[in-house]
């Protein structure tokens, strides 16, 4: 082996000093430096010799004296010269030691910084390649886990698409029991529809007595659709019959009484007058966001509402309404069917309605939204129940309303007719909003919804402070208050040559227009009380039940022989607002489900 191989492998195992250009020139320079002062210093040591060799040959040749003096002269001069290069050679050596001594320390802090960071890159390297291992021993493990789950789930995907068959087969023949099942229920509910009032005719002749008594009072043409009804047991069409001949109240009547009899019995303008107002120093009415749904044959663009621009209105909010008679459309009344057309327009108008000078209604102005649910106000089929039941719903939880009216009736329900629209009353029961339905007519029955537990019934009284239709003694309890339902002014809208056009204010009768009195009194009842009825009732039914409470306690007093339940009485708005609720714990709530009632 070559001996020059050990020096190089020793200087591979060294480590590398770094330094500056400016570093290794310095160190140059003062190398050179030394050399130079080492040969000035051999030089004159060399003529220093030379001379004191020529002193003493002189001497030996008998040099006089005054050679010799200037021989020691010269000798003294070169050794002072001599010593002086030595002393300056020896602070050059010293300076030089110093700067030799400096750069070796910085030298050496160099060599220290330099293997510091080449120990740290050594270590970062290490821990890397370490960190590097053990992520790649990760993900194989977690790849190897990816697959194995993978190949499960593959195999689950094609057990659930096995099972997935089956189930398709199972459901095949699920959904031919389901429809042969809803066929049945629809039979049974047709049944009911068709057959249960006819069967309670035959136990409970006032029922029938009462129809025939309203059919003398029509016309002979008349009175021949209610018979023809009546034998084939279609008990509900003879109902439609007479509600629509006796109580359509589109007629055009004369009387005595004042055009504002009505809103003067409930005291309804001094009500008004304590409600708040809007900002700016007007008249309006502010009503502090309450909202009533009126579940209806729908709206017609009557002018006693305001100004109109295309479908909208400032009172009638059409756009938040529903029409679940022809779906898709704005909640308009067509106007051009039988049964009642125009009702939604004529207890509408008597609500909310506010043209001065021409008509005002009980709460001018309150914000209405409009449902189409019905064409007839007397309510006999299935379908029509479900459509409110869904109109009720529509209200509560998508538009919002804190009241809702409903001029409309049935006086009974079979299990499959009160479940679904009973389980809207109670949604609306439990969320705190009012539900007001009238009592209605034509039997001395209180109708449903009027009728439901947990609704407010409304039955109705004359001018003259009586009541205006007597109810069986047993059933008239479910009625909480009565307000105007005879020769009642209001408005209309008809159908005259395809075009909807205003009709003349005129009188109408029915407890349809004494439900709007108090669905306008529950609104201003709120309105006036306002955040005081949510910091007093932490339950939400506990505001229907004090305003239940309210209005009984200050009803006015009815005149007659005839009267009505014990502690009820006519509707007095302003003693309604002005009276101070009732603590909490006062109320009970009603826990009889209006989907379990059935009467």
């Amino acid at each position: 082996m070559s001996t020059e191989t050990e020096p190089q492998a020793a200087d591979a195992a060294a480590p590398h000093v770094i330094i500056t250009l400016e570093e290794a020139r310095a160190l140059q320079d003062e190398a050179q430096l030394r050399e130079l002062k080492r040969k000035i210093l051999l030089w004159a040591g060399g003529w220093v010799t030379l001379l004191t060799a020529a002193l003493a040959i002189l001497s030996l040749f008998g040099v006089d004296a005054l050679m010799k003096s200037v021989a020691d002269k010269e000798l003294a001069e070169i050794r002072s010269r001599v010593t002086q290069v030595a002393i300056d050679a020896t602070a050059d050596a010293k300076a030089s030691a110093i700067n030799a001594t400096t750069a070796a320390t910085t030298a050496t802090d160099a060599i220290q910084k330099v293997t510091a960071e080449a120990n740290e890159l050594a270590d970062f390297v290490r821990a890397s390649a370490e960190n590097a291992t053990a992520a790649a021993a990760k993900a194989t493990v977690a790849t190897t886990r990816a697959t194995e789950e993978a190949n499960k789930l593959a195999d689950l995907v094609k057990k659930i698409e096995s099972q997935a068959k089956g189930i398709d087969t199972r459901l095949a023949g699920l959904r031919e029991q389901i429809d042969d099942t809803n066929k049945r229920g629809i039979a049974i509910e047709s049944l009911f529809d068709r057959d249960e009032l006819a069967r309670s005719i035959e136990n409970n002749e006032r029922i029938l007595e009462d129809i025939k008594r309203n059919a003398k009072l029509l016309p002979p043409n008349v009175r021949e659709l209610i018979d023809s009804a009546l034998k084939n047991n279609d008990i509900g069409l003879a109902l439609e019959i007479v509600a629509e001949e006796r109580f359509k109240g589109d007629q055009v009547r004369s009387s005595l009484a004042s055009p504002r009899w009505n809103l003067e019995l409930v005291r309804a303008r001094e009500a008004l007058d304590k409600l708040p107002r809007r900002p700016g120093g007007g008249d309006e009415i502010d009503w502090g966001g309450v909202e009533i749904a009126l579940l209806d044959t729908g709206y017609t663009r009557h002018s006693v509402f305001g100004a109109w621009q295309g479908e909208n209105n400032d009172i009638l909010l059409t756009a938040r309404g529903l029409n679940l008679m022809e779906e898709g459309e704005p909640p308009r009344d067509p106007l051009d069917y039988k049964g009642f057309p125009g009702h939604g327009t004529r207890v509408g108008s008597v609500l909310s309605a506010n043209l001065p000078g021409t008509y005002v209604g009980v709460a001018p102005g309150v914000p209405t939204v409009p449902y189409r649910a019905i064409n007839s106000t007397v309510i006999t089929s299935s379908a029509s129940r479900r459509r409110l039941a869904a109109a009720l719903r529509h209200a509560v939880e998508v538009s919002g309303c804190e009241v809702i009216s409903m001029s409309v009736g049935t006086p009974l329900l079979s299990f499959f007719g009160a479940r679904p629209f009973g389980e809207a009353v109670d949604l609306a029961y439990e969320r705190g909003v009012i539900v007001i339905g009238a009592g209605g007519q034509v039997i001395d029955r209180v109708t449903y919804p009027g009728m439901f537990f947990r609704a407010i019934g409304v039955g109705g009284v004359k001018l003259d402070r009586h009541v205006w239709f007597e109810y069986d003694p047993g059933i008239v309890q479910y009625l909480d208050v009565w307000a105007p339902a005879d020769d009642v002014p209001r408005a209309n809208s008809v159908l005259r040559d395809g075009v909807v056009v205003d009709a003349e204010i005129a009188r109408g009768d029915g407890t349809a227009y004494a439900t709007v009195h108090v669905a306008a009194a529950a609104a201003m009842w709120l309105a006036f009380h306002g955040d005081a009825i949510d910091a007093t009732y932490p339950e939400p039914w506990q505001r229907i039940e004090a305003f239940r409470k309210l209005l009984r306690e200050t009803s006015q007093r009815v005149k007659g022989d005839y009267q009505p339940h014990p502690g009820t009485g006519i509707l007095d708005i302003a003693a309604l607002i002005e009276a101070d609720l009732p603590p909490a714990g006062e109320l009970t709530k009603e826990e009889r489900l209006a989907a379990e009632q059935v009467l």
